[in-house]
């Protein structure tokens, strides 16, 4: 999963995708809800930025790398 980061909130700190295709960046770690197969927030914000696509690997999370100086 490619994501521009530039394009999400500065809070943002992760990014992961729901089964049903949407995109979401988050300010903390999100949790994951298994039984609704969508991820949820445990603290902090969360955004809904897109959507992606259906997969039944919808499971993986990316953090937000910090910008080399």
């Amino acid at each position: 999963m490619n994501f521009d980061w530039t394009k999400a909130p500065s809070w943002a700190k992760w990014i992961a995708v729901d089964y049903n295709g949407e995109m979401w960046v988050f300010e903390n770690k999100p949790g994951i809800d298994r039984e609704n197969y969508m991820w949820e927030v445990k603290s902090g914000w969360a955004k809904l930025v897109g959507y992606l696509y259906q997969s039944d690997d919808w499971h993986t999370m990316i953090e937000r790398k910090e910008k080399n100086a």
